[in-house]
C-alpha cells in the first residue's frame, strides 16, 4: 500500500480510502465489521464516513471497528446532510432489504427506492451553527473518539459557506476536536470556496474517466476523489461494442473486471498527490483494488490511451455524463 500526507497532524492516508457509505446500509453489522477489519489488515489507514451514512448508523459501526487503533488511522466525517428522522421504519426495513440483496443483487435500485419511500432520504443543507455543533458531537460520540481528522461540509453550495461557519470550524481546530476541515462538493463550488478562503479548506471532489471534474479546477493542496467507477456499466458496454477501437489503442478485449481496473488506475494516476475513495465491502473488491495499487495490470500509456478512447465515446454520446 502507498501512503500520502493529506491531513496535517494526522497519520498518512492510504491512497485507497475505505468508503463507508455502505456500512449498516447495503450490508448488515457483521459484514460491515468484517469489511473494516479486512481493510485494516491490508493496510488501509483512511476511512471516509458521514453523519448520514448507513441511515445514521455507519459512524457507530466504524467507531466500534476501529477501537484500539485510533492513532493509526485517519477518519473523515461530514456534516450538513443528516439522516431522516423516520429512522424506525428504516431500521425495520434494512434487515429485509439486506437479505433480499444477498439473494437478488440486481434488485438494488428497486430496494433503494423502497427504503427511500419509507423516509430514509437524507435531509440536506443543515449548516446552521446549532445543527452543525450537534452533528459534530454526535459524530464524536458514535465514532468513539475525541477528534476527527478531517471534517467536511457535505454536499454544500457556495452560499452555505459563511464567515460564521468558517470561524466555527477554526474554533474546532483550536480546541482539538478536528485536525482539518473542508468541503465535499462539485468543482465549481470548491473553486469558489477556495477563492474566498484561500488555503483553508481541503476538498473531496467527484472525478472519473467519464466525468473529469479536474478539468474545471484542480486544488493546489492534496485532495480526495470519489465516484471513480461513474457509469462503469456504460463503459463496459462501449468496450463490447467497439473492440476495434480498443485494439487501436493497444488495449484489446476487455473483461468487465478490466474496465473497473482501468477506471480505478486512471483515478489513481490522475490524483498523484491525493487519495481515492472506494467501496470495498466485498473482500473480492478489496483484493482487486489492492492489486491495482500494488501490481497494476496496465501501463500508464495504456491507461492514457483508455482515457482518450473514453473521451471520444463521451463526446459522441448524447447522454448526460
Amino acid at each position: 500500500m502507498n501512503y500520502k500526507p493529506i491531513v496535517p497532524g494526522s497519520t498518512e492516508s492510504s491512497v485507497l480510502i475505505f468508503g463507508c457509505a455502505g456500512l449498516m446500509g447495503r450490508v448488515d453489522k457483521k459484514a460491515s465489521m468484517r469489511a473494516v477489519a479486512l481493510a485494516l489488515e491490508h493496510g488501509i489507514s483512511h476511512f471516509d464516513a458521514a453523519r448520514s451514512y448507513g441511515y445514521g448508523e455507519a459512524e457507530g459501526c466504524l467507531g466500534e471497528a476501529l477501537q484500539g487503533c485510533r492513532r493509526q488511522v485517519v477518519i473523515t466525517s461530514k456534516f450538513g446532510l443528516l439522516p431522516s428522522s423516520k429512522g424506525a421504519a428504516v431500521r425495520f426495513l434494512k434487515p429485509i432489504a439486506q437479505s433480499l440483496l444477498r439473494a437478488f443483487p440486481g434488485a438494488r435500485g428497486l430496494l433503494r427506492k423502497g427504503v427511500q419511500s419509507a423516509g430514509a432520504g437524507a435531509v440536506k443543507g443543515q449548516f446552521d451553527l446549532k445543527t452543525s455543533t450537534e452533528s459534530l458531537e454526535t459524530s464524536l460520540r458514535e465514532l468513539k473518539t475525541h477528534y476527527i481528522d478531517l471534517l467536511l461540509m457535505h454536499d454544500c453550495g457556495e452560499d452555505d459557506v459563511t464567515d460564521g461557519l468558517v470561524e466555527f470550524l477554526e474554533s474546532l481546530k483550536r480546541t482539538g476536536k478536528i485536525r482539518a476541515y473542508g468541503a465535499a462538493a462539485g468543482p465549481e463550488t470548491a473553486k469558489a470556496i477556495e477563492a474566498r478562503y484561500p488555503g483553508q479548506f481541503l476538498f473531496q471532489l467527484p472525478d472519473s474517466v467519464t466525468r473529469r471534474s479536474r478539468n474545471s479546477w484542480t486544488p493546489k493542496k492534496p485532495f480526495l476523489t470519489y465516484g471513480l467507477l461513474h457509469r462503469a456499466k456504460q463503459v463496459f458496454q462501449w468496450a463490447k461494442e467497439d473492440p476495434e477501437g480498443l485494439r487501436i489503442n493497444e488495449l484489446g478485449f476487455l473483461e468487465e473486471s478490466n474496465v473497473f481496473e482501468l477506471m480505478l488506475q486512471y483515478g489513481l494516476l490522475a490524483n498523484p498527490s491525493g487519495a481515492v475513495i472506494c467501496s470495498m465491502l466485498n473482500p473480492i473488491h478489496l483484493e482487486a483494488n489492492l492489486r491495482v495499487v500494488e501490481s497494476p495490470r496496465f501501463s500508464p500509456d495504456q491507461v492514457e490511451a483508455f482515457g482518450r478512447w473514453i473521451v471520444g465515446k463521451v463526446e459522441a454520446s448524447k447522454e448526460e455524463f
